[in-house]
Order: structure tokens, then C-alpha cells, then sequence
């Protein structure tokens, strides 16, 4: 937290008027990005939320949980939620790793196609009318236009811990941007930060030297 701080510092925030998390699950961007939320809306930055999964792995609990991310973006004053609609770990494994990327996974929710819950829509079906299967091209495609439809000045995404979720989205993401430079002009400020390990069970994880999330598996 305090290395987020000091990084955000060294910015010029008054050249930064979008900010775009992208993290996996709903509660991660506290763990990624609470501790500037305050610094964020003082300089008055729109904060754009890009969700890559729905939370579901408890499906009962996916309404409730929904619920309650609406109400802490709006308790966070943010600007934009997308929701990209996948899933919450998948019985197949990690998507990153499947060797074909046309492969359609099916979630623990039971799942094989973007989705969202009451009158919640994922990004896919809101944009072009139709579900994302779950696969590893689509993934990339979804977070990649995404990206570019927020165009934010700078991007936090969670970094590369020991969470399947957390990876998978931090590698799609660094396969995205890499792609999205290759292509465009774009340049934001990114910066990555752990949500899983370090945070997730607060000073318990936060005193333990080396920090276990910077460990490789």
C-alpha cells in the first residue's frame, strides 16, 4: 500500500483525468487501489473499474455480491463499472494457459458464456449484442477493446500472484498492452500491484518479510 502511495506521489496528477483499474474480482480494487481512492476524487479523476470475472465461484452469493460492489463504487464516487462477465476459476484451469485459445472453458458457476446478474450487463452483449464464450481469444479481445474504448491516462492492474484469477488477468493484461502499443499511440502511466497476497489477509500478511505475493511459485 504505502509503495502505491509514494509511487502515485511521483505523478503529476493534475495531468491524469482518467484512472482505469483492471482487476478480477469484485473487492479487489480496494485491495488494489483503496488506499488512493480519497487522493483520486480530490484531484477529481474519473475512475474507470474493468471486473474480468463475475466473483461467481458462490453462486448464491452472486446477487449479494454484485450488490454490494455497486454500492462501494458509488460510496467511491466511480465513474464507470465494465464488466467483462467471466468466470470465477474454471474446472478446466487457468485460461491463460489453454494451448488453444479458441478452447471454451466452463466455469465452477457452470458456465460457457459471458453473462451478468439483475440489470447488470457484461461488456460483450452491452457492446456488440452477444456473449463472449469462454475462451482465451475472446478474454484478450474483450479486454483489449475494453481498454481502448476507456482510453484512461493511467492504468493500476493487479499484478501476478497466486491467485489463478489474479494471473490470468495480470498476464492478459500485459499481452494486451504490449499488443496496444505495438499498434497505437496510446501511452498511459501503468502501474501493477498485488490483491491476493499482501492484502488479502491485511497485517498478518503485511508484516511477513519477504512479502509471500513477491515470491515466484
Amino acid at each position: 500500500m504505502g509503495s502505491l502511495r509514494h509511487r502515485i506521489g511521483l505523478i503529476n496528477m493534475e495531468k491524469i483525468k482518467k484512472l482505469l483499474l483492471v482487476v478480477p474480482h469484485q473487492d479487489d480494487e480496494v485491495n488494489v487501489a483503496g488506499c488512493i481512492m480519497d487522493q483520486l476524487n480530490n484531484n477529481n479523476v474519473n475512475i474507470f473499474i474493468i471486473f474480468t470475472t463475475n466473483g461467481d465461484k458462490n453462486y448464491k452469493l452472486l446477487k449479494k455480491r454484485m450488490d454490494e460492489m455497486v454500492r462501494s463504487c458509488k460510496f467511491n464516487n466511480i465513474a464507470e463499472i465494465i464488466l467483462l462477465g467471466y468466470g470465477d476459476q474454471y474446472l478446466e484451469g487457468s485460461i491463460y494457459d489453454a494451448e488453444d485459445d479458441t478452447c471454451v472453458y466452463t466455469s465452477y458457476a457452470g458456465k460457457t458464456e459471458t453473462y451478468c446478474v439483475g440489470k447488470l450487463q457484461d461488456y460483450r452483449y452491452k457492446k456488440s449484442g452477444y456473449h463472449s464464450k469462454y475462451c482465451k481469444k475472446n478474454y484478450l479481445a474483450d479486454l483489449n477493446d475494453a481498454i481502448l474504448d476507456v482510453m484512461a491516462d493511467m492504468i493500476i492492474s493487479v499484478d501476478c500472484d497466486n491467485h489463478p484469477d489474479h494471473r490470468t488477468t495480470s498476464l492478459c493484461f500485459d499481452t494486451v498492452l504490449g499488443n496496444i502499443i505495438k499498434n497505437s499511440t496510446y501511452r498511459p502511466i501503468v502501474l501493477k500491484k498485488y490483491a491476493c497476497c499482501d492484502t488479502w489477509f491485511g497485517p498478518k500478511d503485511y508484516f511477513i518479510r519477504p512479502m509471500r505475493g513477491a515470491l515466484c511459485n
